[in-house]
């Protein structure tokens, strides 16, 4: 039987978080055995959705055409995300490993909703966390995996963690137990979040990287009641660092202040010649004229 492969995104996983792997019961025994690449060059812009269709297409965003998390929408609070599949502009490792007969799966992988892979949960989510994610998610997801994601849309708050780990954590055995896929990617993000919140070390993030060793735990017994855990490869990495901040800046406000973007009695911006999205420590500069 050919070897199986699983991909483990760990979100704002770093290299200086291997020592605490090393130490964790399932991690520890995953990172020990194994070929370690630390301190890599990431790419620009180092985002989350950028960063793993590059790690999905071995290409650079101005290839890909995923440049950023979030769509660029001005005047809309919470802009819609880079969800769609049909945005990659290149092949995919899934499109290789189909035209290679393989089985696939992406469990809250960014950017596969509508993606071709045989068993896909998609991270996407409900415009608000008061909304059912149920018809956004089905659009999203293969049909293949209907009953699994009924069975657990449940575990899911909007986009909030850690309970979109828990719902990747649950639909990921599945789909392991369930149809034994070939290649298989999944995504954590609590790591990410708890350094925006917490800073790039500390006990919070400790815990999250404790939490996330639980999850892969549970797809390790997973693979063990198949009989699948010597028979499959399994690839922890992560995406991107982080650095903390101290100070923040608006270069829109100095874009206004230079007649360079419009707004009425209310604040809202009516027209502009640039403006600027925000990009982690950068920004991207949109010319105009456009609404």
């Amino acid at each position: 039987m050919n070897k199986k492969t699983l991909v483990i995104s760990i979100d704002a996983l770093i290299s200086d978080d291997i020592p605490l792997l090393e130490t964790l019961p399932n991690l520890g025994s995953i990172v020990k055995g194994a070929a370690q690449v630390r301190d890599i060059e990431c790419i620009y812009p180092t985002l989350t959705y950028p960063c793993h269709v590059s790690i999905m297409t071995g290409c650079y965003p101005d290839k890909h055409n995923i440049v950023h998390n979030e769509r660029l929408q001005v005047n809309v609070p919470k802009p819609q995300w880079n969800w769609w599949y049909k945005d990659i502009r290149v092949k995919t490792m899934l499109d290789y490993a189909k035209a290679a007969g393989l089985s696939t799966a992406t469990v809250t992988w960014p950017v596969m909703a509508g993606s071709v892979a045989d068993y896909n949960i998609a991270e996407i989510w409900a415009p608000t966390i008061h909304d059912d994610p149920t018809d956004i998610c089905t659009q999203a997801n293969s049909p293949a995996v209907a009953e699994i994601f009924e069975r657990n849309k449940g575990r899911l708050k909007w986009m909030l963690t850690p309970e979109f780990d828990n719902y990747a954590e649950h639909c990921g055995a599945e789909i392991i137990e369930t149809f034994q896929p070939d290649l298989m990617f999944i995504h954590f993000s609590y790591v990410d979040h708890q350094r925006h919140q917490n800073g790039v070390k500390g006990e919070k993030v400790n815990e999250a990287l404790r939490f996330v060793d639980d999850k892969i735990g549970t797809l390790i017994a997973a693979l063990n009641r198949q009989n699948l855990l010597d028979k499959t490869n399994i690839v922890i990495l992560g995406d991107h660092g982080q650095i903390n901040v101290s100070h923040l800046f608006n270069l829109n406000k100095l874009f206004y202040d230079r007649g360079l973007i419009d707004v009425d009695e209310q604040g809202k911006i009516t027209g502009w010649r640039m403006y600027a999205q925000s990009c982690a420590f950068s920004a991207h500069i949109h010319l105009g004229p456009a609404m």
